[in-house]
């Protein structure tokens, strides 16, 4: 990620934390994950299409981990553009495991 013209913004706020990336004052990543009880459920990593497979969603991975005080974070792939196997894969790159068939997680 060229650090020197994009821009990270974190969002940390009662139970939820938030992560946008900017660049030339347009929003061409976004993350998002929510306090449930004990733990975090992660909602979203999405970078768009140009800026994929430069390490941005890698690096808003790593921001959630850095924000997560402490607890693990869950994730159940689907939606968006890519394959289920594709986003188990990523995920699976940023360090989760598999919990269950459908979900994932982040330990602690």
């Amino acid at each position: 990620m060229d650090h020197q013209t994009m821009k990270l913004v974190v969002n940390n706020y009662d139970g939820h934390v938030s992560i946008m990336v900017i660049e030339n004052e347009m929003c061409i990543a976004t993350a998002g994950m929510d306090f449930m009880t004990d733990s975090w459920w992660l909602a979203r990593v999405m970078v768009k299409h140009p800026h994929r497979k430069k390490g941005i969603g890698r690096r808003m991975v790593a921001l959630l981990k850095e924000n997560n005080n402490g607890y693990p974070i869950i994730v159940y792939p689907g939606g968006y553009d890519l394959t289920k196997e594709e986003q188990f894969a990523f995920y699976e790159q940023c360090g989760f495991v598999r919990k269950t068939e459908h979900s994932l997680e982040l330990p602690v």
